[in-house]
């Protein structure tokens, strides 16, 4: 969870907001680093979303410009 930010969960998926984060950068320098440091590995990424795998479980994460969205996703569905 990135340091200075507030997270909602629902059902499942969240949503963070943090300034942190771009549509066109991604998740930037710091939370990239930190989303490999803990693991987890990109499979794909399309426009706005990244896709990434760490002990067989796939995350979809999608940027927005100061939003951040994690939900659970599968190799099926994104052609994998």
């Amino acid at each position: 969870m990135p340091r200075f930010a507030t997270a909602v969960e629902k059902q499942g998926e969240w949503k963070i907001k943090t300034r942190l984060v771009s549509e066109t950068d991604g998740p930037g320098l710091l939370y990239g680093t930190r989303i490999r440091q803990a693991g987890w590995k990109e499979l794909d990424r399309e426009g706005a979303t990244a896709w990434y795998e760490k002990d067989g479980k796939v995350i979809a994460l999608t940027t927005f410009d100061g939003e951040l969205y994690i939900e659970n996703s599968s190799k099926e569905e994104i052609g994998i």
